[in-house]
């Protein structure tokens, strides 16, 4: 009974959460395909575990963003190689022109940004976290997580601009 209980909670958790979960792996790694492995691996690693991987636990999203991230750096380096950020379609488009522009530039500009503060920046404002908890689920310090972000807008702003 006690397996059955696990797989029905990360049943509720993957109904939860893969949408969101896929989204944020595109934007911090930038391969649909490698996204979807990545989330894959993160479910398949909870189910493998059950219950105990989650004992403790105090906020499961929060858990699962972590662990997706880190999975996606984790098979980045696993791979050995730096490929291109390609821009991926995120969600359904809007149907209006202007705002699809807007999410591509945006996109491209989320390119040039290396792995660490495009996840920051993902979290930030992507998963409207603060700081605090971004270093706390990246299991990073506070300070590098602001200087990622200080690194980082400067740049984001920098293409924005130069790509109108």
């Amino acid at each position: 009974m006690g397996h059955e209980l696990a797989v029905a909670s990360i049943d509720g958790l993957f109904a939860a959460h893969h949408g969101r979960l896929l989204r944020l792996a595109i934007l911090v790694g930038g391969d649909p395909s490698a996204a979807e492995d990545a989330v894959a691996n993160v479910f398949a690693r909870l189910l493998r575990r059950g219950e105990r991987q989650l004992v403790g636990v105090g906020d499961p999203a929060a858990y699962l963003n972590r662990a997706v991230v880190n999975e996606v750096r984790g098979a980045a380096r696993r791979a050995h190689r730096r490929e291109r950020f390609s821009i991926p379609r995120v969600g359904p488009s809007t149907g209006f022109e202007e705002a699809v522009e807007d999410r591509d530039r945006v996109l491209r500009a989320l390119a040039g940004l290396n792995h660490r503060q495009r996840a920051v920046v993902v979290l930030r404002f992507y998963e409207d976290l603060t700081e605090p908890t971004i270093a706390e689920q990246l299991d990073i310090p506070l300070g590098t997580v602001k200087s990622a972000l200080s690194r980082a807008l400067p740049i984001l702003r920098n293409r924005l601009k130069d790509d109108r």
